[in-house]
């Protein structure tokens, strides 16, 4: 991911952070240079980039792409001020980086390994429906919450973060509605529309990653 990598390796001058300009929500850009706001933070040894806008943490790991037109996230939000602010991953979106920016919607996996767990739990006549489906070791340091908000410290990181060897759905980002001193944390799921003509490589990956968190949309 060319802008994510970007942000990791290099630096520039200085500025405030403000919001975009342009008409819709406000977009808050992920910068290095800004010290302040944005930095990249460490979950169980791997890099997550993180910004803080309005009392309102957001950060990401690296995305991985999980072949067949699909790529994980890792995604922790964390309110830090007072008020509340809804976490709605089904708002999420990514853009690949071919030239026409395909858009890449949210593709809710936890529903899907459920409904999975249900079909094969039927069909061996057993009442596992809740098991776990091994999808592979993840490249990714990740906290497998219970749906609801967590208190997590006050970088918005989960300070006991693992590594997991199975996908299941509890260890997704759920929807949330966060107080102060609360967050949410799990991995998300983009998938290729179904009539994009794009072809996804192996080493293909996402250009851009977009947050909408009560009408500010904190983009990576």
């Amino acid at each position: 991911m060319k802008a994510l990598l970007a942000s990791l390796l290099l630096s520039a001058a200085a500025f405030a952070q403000s919001p975009s300009a342009q008409p819709g929500p406000a977009i808050i850009t992920f910068n290095r240079a800004d010290a302040a706001h944005c930095k990249v933070a460490l979950a169980g040894g791997k890099p997550l980039l993180e910004t803080t806008y309005d009392g309102t943490t957001v950060a990401i790991g690296m995305p991985q792409n999980r072949g067949n037109g699909d790529f994980s996230v890792f995604v922790s939000v964390y309110r830090v001020a007072e008020g509340t602010v809804k976490v709605v991953p089904k708002s999420f979106a990514a853009v690949y980086s071919d030239p026409g920016h395909t858009r890449f919607p949210f593709f809710d996996m936890g529903a899907e390994l459920e409904m999975a767990a249900r079909a094969r739990a039927l069909a061996e006549g057993q009442s596992g429906a809740g098991e776990q489906l091994d999808m592979g070791v993840l490249n990714h340091a990740s906290h497998p919450p219970s749906g609801a908000a967590t208190t997590i410290g006050s970088s918005g990181i989960p300070s006991d973060t693992q590594m997991p060897a199975v996908l299941s759905p509890a260890i997704f980002l759920h929807p949330a509605t966060l107080k102060q001193g609360a967050g949410v944390s799990g991995f998300v799921f983009f998938r290729k529309p179904k009539k994009a003509k794009v072809e996804i490589t192996p080493t293909g990956m996402l250009d851009q990653i977009d947050i909408p968190v009560n009408g500010v949309v904190f983009r990576f």
